[in-house]
């Protein structure tokens, strides 16, 4: 354990044993034999206390008091207080992988903090008397001196401010793009089980599987002769789950080479059922096999890692290049979900119903009736942004990026977006500005 806890000082402060012994009468092979468990001095030992005075010496000359003090929850920076606090720290009962995880979270917290802070435009001395929190204690919360419990009171008020004050400040949108939070789950609570990071286990999870399905990109098929699901319909009114399959099916049948597509919807995709996905994947494919251009506008209102699912399961298609995905930067309304898909010049399928029903599902082939309906599409693209660019060349960041490397996948995650490289042939290289999304992915590399 202590080896382990020296181990960590060291790296915390980049410190090499050569580094240590040279500031102290102190050989570098003790120090290695104490940092690789060889030796076990005990707590009051004229070694034990070398290595914490060169170790003091060395944070003190890099500038690095703080950073030691915080590991081993010092507030003073006066080199004997702590040196005394190493020392307790070094033969505290707590184990090294702990203390470091500890680590981890407090900071994590402290930066979660910080953010929610600037979004709502508070500082400690604004947030302390919001919240009636004791501004001393908030203050080592921030820098990251602290770490609260989850449930601690002085954390659900905090929490209850902030959220308060982002609503009153209208900077809600802004929140749910920060934390990915679904916007109907967002209040208080969960954005202190978000700053507690909680849900950063499920988020890592859908990002490391979308990395391997870049990994294995599956390939689009077109299945020719495919029984198609066609229900009989009222004129050009289609009624339900079935109206709507057979409404789309009938409009991508209808689509010829020369034409294009234009794609909306913020419906459920419970239309999209086990037995009719597989017609619904054939016509898609047998349009971008005729080269039909086709702009799909995506209603991104989810959490990141159903985001995510919907991404993969887009992917066969974006691959091809015909393809132009977009995601709405719109929230979308609880009453009322819209479905808009046109082929221009030829017909259109229009559905609007109070969420939660089914509907009717209109078929419209009328000239005028399209014309209003592509300028629907187009009020609606000039509030969207590209969900993602796929280039057959391999990208770099322009910007400072953190990156990791996941077999032949090569990840760099900046602020601002994301670039994935698939170095096996075919080489390929997607980029994501979507903020929730880059997030996610600096969250797994950091």
């Amino acid at each position: 354990m202590l080896s382990e806890k020296i181990d960590l000082l060291m790296n915390t402060l980049n410190a090499g044993s050569v580094d240590i012994a040279s500031l102290t009468d102190y050989s570098p092979t003790s120090i290695s034999r104490i940092r690789s468990g060889s030796r076990v001095p005990k707590k009051e030992s004229p070694t034990i206390a070398k290595f914490v005075e060169g170790l003091v010496i060395f944070a003190a000359e890099t500038d690095q008091l703080l950073k030691l003090g915080k590991l081993v929850h010092c507030d003073s920076t006066d080199e004997q207080a702590l040196a005394d606090a190493v020392k307790e720290w070094l033969y505290s009962s707590r184990s090294a992988s702990k203390i470091a995880e500890h680590e981890k979270r407090r900071d994590i917290f402290g930066k979660r903090l910080d953010m929610l802070m600037a979004l709502a435009g508070m500082n400690n001395r604004q947030l302390s008397e919001a919240s009636g929190t004791d501004y001393s204690y908030l203050s080592r919360l921030h820098n990251g001196q602290r770490l609260p419990k989850s449930g601690s009171d002085s954390l659900v008020r905090i929490c209850q401010a902030l959220f308060r004050k982002i609503v009153d400040d209208q900077h809600i949108n802004e929140l749910i793009d920060l934390t990915s939070i679904p916007p109907e789950s967002i209040d208080d609570s969960t954005i202190r089980d978000w700053m507690c990071g909680f849900t950063d286990n499920i988020t890592a999870a859908a990002v490391r599987s979308f990395i391997m399905c870049i990994e294995q990109m599956p390939e689009l098929t077109y299945i020719p002769g495919i029984p198609l699901l066609i229900s009989d319909a009222h004129g050009n009114c289609y009624y339900g789950t079935s109206g709507m399959q057979s409404a789309v099916a009938r409009l991508l049948i209808g689509v010829q080479q020369g034409k294009r597509l234009m794609l909306y919807s913020d419906n459920s995709s419970e239309w999209l059922t086990e037995h009719y996905l597989p017609q619904w994947t054939s016509l898609m494919a047998r349009c971008v096999k005729l080269g039909i251009p086709i702009s799909v506008i995506h209603s991104i209102s989810r959490n990141i890692p159903e985001i995510l699912e919907m991404i993969k399961s887009w992917l066969p298609f974006y691959m091809t290049g015909f393809i132009s995905p977009f995601y709405s930067q719109k929230e979308c309304g609880d009453r009322f979900s819209h479905t808009l898909f046109i082929c221009p010049g030829n017909a259109a399928v229009v559905g609007f119903a109070p969420t939660g029903s089914e509907g009717v599902v209109s078929y419209i082939s009328d000239e005028e009736q399209l014309g209003v309906l592509e300028d629907e599409f187009s009020v609606m693209l000039d509030d969207s942004r590209p969900l993602l660019t796929i280039s057959s060349e391999l990208r770099y960041p322009e910007e400072t990026a953190v990156s990791g490397r996941f077999g032949s996948t090569e990840v760099f995650a900046g602020h601002n977006s994301v670039i994935i490289n698939k170095l096996a042939d075919p080489c390929v290289s997607f980029r994501f500005e979507h903020p929730g999304i880059v997030m996610a992915f600096r969250g797994l590399l950091e």
